[in-house]
């Protein structure tokens, strides 16, 4: 059971001190006095409402046993074990019946039950091929080794899924979190987390301002997915430190699922009484898939705990027309509906009315966002980052099981941690900021030079090569946004650089894009990380002419302006925790520039040393290769 909070006596998570004194005299004076004692424990147990009480089935269930004001049974904190016969296991008046064995009856509350509520047989074969068979695509081909990984969050009801998913054995192999944000706070709060719409106090908002709304389930889904994300690749790093972490992205297929709804209250409300649901996950061309449904039901012809058990399954329909929308649900149970809301229909309520009920897909809602195309409003991952900003981030991982031979991962978070979970040795996460235009082998020679020298810096727990993130953004400082048609060549190169002498023993680098042109603003998205780049751009990072503002003021500051702009910019990266690793580049004279030569250059200005130690050199032995996208290019032209 999981313990609420109480009060009335003071006494946490024990049963109230009276009501332990009540029962010694009922047990000291003999069954007779029970109906006195009975007229006295709800008195009694009205002084320790509870907040909320979970029970846990003999199966292992979780059902809702009693909410805020309402009176906990005082049978439901005696062990059996305190029972000297059958009839001390409970508490009844002769007009309430009687209990044998070991079974709990409760005081009469319409709202209250301590018996377990049997899971539908549809509900349970929906559960069992979301938790035995591998997800499923909407469009070949469809992986049969992807791993399946779901955050779900439930506001407003929803709460009888929570109790079938984790009363159905399985539910391990595929859930991630079940989360019931349910306060506004509460929803704020989880729409923070995953770097949501801020208000004006700097606080998540719903983008309409409505908590039961199409545009809030999706915004929760979508944070959901994003949890999804984090959580997986945490667990996988605790267990199998970096390569743990980018195995899961590479293998794992990420669902997010998010209802909002309005059921029965005490106070009759005066709208519909709804539930919006939505989904959130990425198809394997890379497109993310958001696709919105609406529940109305009719007002009066259910309780609450049936309103209840109709938005959960809505909910879990509308899952799996995520993970298994080419499963067809006969394959799982006796069930001929062709669909998964067909199978998972609403029921008519006990007022005989309601019937008519049902969830439907929304697909209006989702064409006034994203065109044409229902169920892909944002497109794909880089329209998310160039076009919509709803991410400021798009990490590829290369994996064979998809088309293109990258996975693709939108995001507003760092989905690998800049350093390995505490119970491990931190490793550093290396960021290689370029063009790439084209990638070749001084590029992937300078990234393992770096990962050798940080290597032997910071050891890892088990031993492995910090990993390497090439990053390109999408927006020039001078030239503003590239090209799409541009970048996806550049992108492709990253799916399989086999041509490239990269030892076999390293894994394939990853690519990241960003809209983050300079590096304060890399060193936001990246805390706690080393930047790795070439001596000519340290060079440009310590001139004081590449901050000065082209403007007839700061012409008159000179130098000494562009100086303090230097140190500003340069502490806030500090401050991020991140620092420079250099290599060495061949000059246009034929030498070749290192870090030393850049500091001494640098020496003029009298830099700080806590400027200068943010900066570690790789020395010509260490790394040399004189080789440049730009030469490549020219060469190229040349020949073409």
């Amino acid at each position: 059971m999981i313990r609420s909070t109480r009060r009335g006596l003071g006494i946490n998570h024990h049963p109230p001190f009276i009501l332990i004194a009540l029962r010694c005299i009922t047990w000291s004076l003999g069954g007779g006095y029970l109906p006195l004692v009975s007229a006295l424990v709800p008195l009694a147990s009205s002084s320790a409402t509870t907040s909320s009480t979970i029970s846990i089935s003999p199966r292992g269930s979780a059902s809702p046993s009693s909410s805020v004001g309402e009176a906990t049974p005082f049978c439901s904190f005696i062990p059996s074990a305190w029972a000297p016969s059958p009839v001390v296991s409970c508490i009844s008046s002769s007009r309430s019946g009687s209990c044998s064995g070991n079974s709990v009856q409760t005081f009469s509350s319409p709202s209250s039950t301590m018996t377990e509520s049997p899971i539908p047989t549809e509900v349970q074969s929906a559960l069992h091929a979301l938790y035995n068979m591998p997800p499923s695509s909407s469009s070949p081909p469809s992986s049969s080794s992807s791993h399946l990984h779901i955050c779900i969050c439930t506001s407003g009801a929803g709460g009888s899924l929570n109790a079938w998913m984790l009363g159905t054995p399985g539910a391990s192999n595929v859930l991630i979190e079940l989360s019931s944000p349910y306060a506004k706070g509460s929803i704020k709060a989880y729409l923070k987390g995953e770097g949501g719409r801020k208000g004006g106090s700097g606080e998540q908002l719903p983008s309409n301002g409505s908590y039961c709304s199409a545009s809030t389930a999706r915004e929760l889904a979508q944070a959901a997915y994003t949890r999804a994300v984090t959580s997986a690749v945490a667990g996988g790093e605790e267990e199998g430190g970096r390569e743990g972490g980018i195995e899961v992205l590479r293998k794992g297929k990420f669902v997010g699922v998010a209802c909002t709804a309005a059921v029965v209250s005490r106070e009759t409300k005066r709208g519909a009484h709804r539930a919006h649901v939505a989904t959130h996950t990425l198809d394997e061309d890379g497109k993310i898939v958001s696709k919105s449904y609406y529940l109305a039901l009719t007002k009066g012809a259910r309780t609450r705990t049936e309103e209840d058990a109709e938005v959960s399954k809505g909910t879990l329909a509308a899952l799996l027309e995520a993970t298994h929308p080419s499963l067809h649900p006969s394959s799982s149970s006796s069930s001929s509906s062709s669909s998964w809301l067909e199978a998972l229909c609403v029921s008519a309520g006990k007022g005989g009315a309601g019937g008519e009920d049902k969830l439907v897909r929304v697909v209006e809602e989702e064409q006034k966002e994203g065109g044409k195309e229902g169920g892909k409003e944002r497109g794909d991952a880089l329209d998310a980052l160039m076009i919509h900003h709803t991410v400021d981030r798009v990490l590829y991982v290369p994996s064979p099981h998809a088309p293109s031979g990258l996975k693709a991962f939108p995001s507003s978070v760092p989905l690998l941690s800049p350093s390995l979970p505490p119970s491990l040795t931190p490793s550093p996460l290396i960021i290689y900021p370029g063009s790439f235009n084209p990638l070749h082998d001084g590029h992937l020679q300078l990234a393992h030079a770096a990962q050798t020298l940080l290597g032997s810096i910071h050891p890892s727990i088990p031993p492995s090569l910090p990993p390497v993130l090439f990053e390109i953004s999408t927006c020039n400082a001078d030239k503003g946004f590239i090209d799409r048609t541009l970048l996806l060549p550049r992108l492709s190169q990253f799916s399989s650089p086999s041509s490239f002498s990269l030892p076999p023993s390293l894994p394939l680098p990853l690519l990241v894009l960003t809209r983050a042109p300079l590096f304060v603003t890399k060193a936001r998205l990246f805390p706690n990380s080393y930047f790795l780049i070439g001596a000519d751009t340290a060079q440009r990072l310590l001139q004081p002419k590449y901050y000065v503002v082209d403007s007839e003021e700061a012409r008159e500051g000179g130098k000494e302006e562009g100086r303090d702009a230097l140190l500003l910019a340069l502490n806030e990266i500090s401050m991020h925790g991140c620092r420079f690793v250099v290599g060495g580049r061949k000059t246009k004279e034929g030498g070749f520039m290192t870090l030393d030569s850049v500091l001494e250059e640098a020496r003029p200005l009298s830099l700080p040393r806590s400027i200068l130690g943010m900066f570690l050199g790789l020395s010509e032995e260490q790394f040399r290769v004189d080789m440049s996208s730009t030469e490549i290019r020219a060469q190229m032209a040349v020949k073409g």
